[in-house]
């Protein structure tokens, strides 16, 4: 058998172990911030980001709101950033129910204040996934790349 095939069998058995690890992670973490810590700690085998994000809905402001955002090298970034519903990422992300990938920050037009945050920071790519469980829709995470 080829020595490639077996080494790219391997580093998909790896993922698939860490994938495991991370639903367990989740189901077994009731504490938010705990949790992204150990997701930022795990999913880097699976995704390469240089952050992650949560971004919770405030209904009674309509706002998008950070609630954690944690490098893959276990800095935090201040959380509390509002946004908008209607001009943040997260919100589309969240309404749409389908994932947003922007390959180059200065291509994306629709969420400017969002492109600003993540400017400060040094994103230049990101993507965003919606949170939802069978009965409703809950936030939006992302991942952002440096470069």
């Amino acid at each position: 058998m080829d020595s490639t095939l077996v080494r790219s069998c391997e580093t998909m058995e790896e993922r698939y172990r860490t994938m495991l690890e991370v639903a367990e992670a989740i189901s077994a973490h009731r504490d938010l911030k705990a949790l992204f810590k150990e997701l930022a700690r795990r999913l880097p085998f699976v995704i390469q980001f240089d952050y992650i994000g949560l971004i919770l809905h405030d209904p009674e402001k309509n706002v998008m709101r950070s609630h954690i955002l944690r490098t893959a090298e276990d800095e935090d970034i201040p959380p509390g950033i509002e946004i908008p519903m209607d001009e943040s990422a997260g919100g589309w992300v969240l309404r749409a129910q389908q994932p947003l990938v922007v390959s180059r920050l200065d291509d994306e037009l629709r969420f400017p204040k969002v492109n600003a945050v993540l400017r400060q920071i040094g994103v230049e790519s990101y993507c965003m996934l919606p949170l939802t469980t069978a009965h409703r829709r809950l936030s939006a995470m992302g991942f952002g790349s440096l470069n």
